[in-house]
């Protein structure tokens, strides 16, 4: 009788070849769903970042445009570092930073929106300054003057 229990002891405690294999597919799939659940957040953060950037130098857009003058170039595409207008003592930010990494300066006209535009998700943030023809960049509303909004 002893010797019947220890058989199936000794049967019950080491896992099968199957079983193994099947709690190695499941560990799989988890970490795949992991890693593309924060690839997609590191992306929605540097967009958060970058909306924050363009977000800060608005009320100084906004008085140059109130006193009558036009945007100054940001220097390159993603270093900024010329004054926003002349007379202004603040200058276009740097998008070449880690938080920021893949934005550039992409567009204005100078004197009603500023710009920026991530190439690898195809993502804008508009900043109106003082044109309101975007209604379709806000959803039902239009995107309104001295806002700015992530656009995908």
């Amino acid at each position: 009788m002893k010797k019947t229990k220890k058989a199936f002891l000794s049967s019950q405690q080491a896992f099968t070849l199957i079983e193994l294999m099947v709690a190695i597919a499941i560990i799989g799939i988890l970490a795949g769903v992991v890693i593309v659940s924060v690839s997609g957040s590191r992306d929605k953060a540097k967009s958060t970042a970058a909306l924050k950037v363009l977000q800060s130098i608005m009320p100084a857009a906004i008085e140059c445009n109130m006193r009558g003058q036009t945007l100054g170039g940001w220097g390159s595409a993603t270093e900024g570092g010329n004054y926003i207008c002349n007379g202004s003592g603040f200058s276009w930010p740097t998008l070449n930073t880690p938080s920021t990494s893949g934005w550039s300066w992409w567009g204005s006209d100078w004197s009603t929106y500023y710009y920026a535009y991530n190439s690898s998700t195809a993502t804008h943030v508009l900043c109106p300054i003082t044109y309101t023809g975007w209604k379709d960049w806000g959803g039902a509303n239009s995107v309104l003057p001295g806002t700015c909004v992530v656009r995908q």
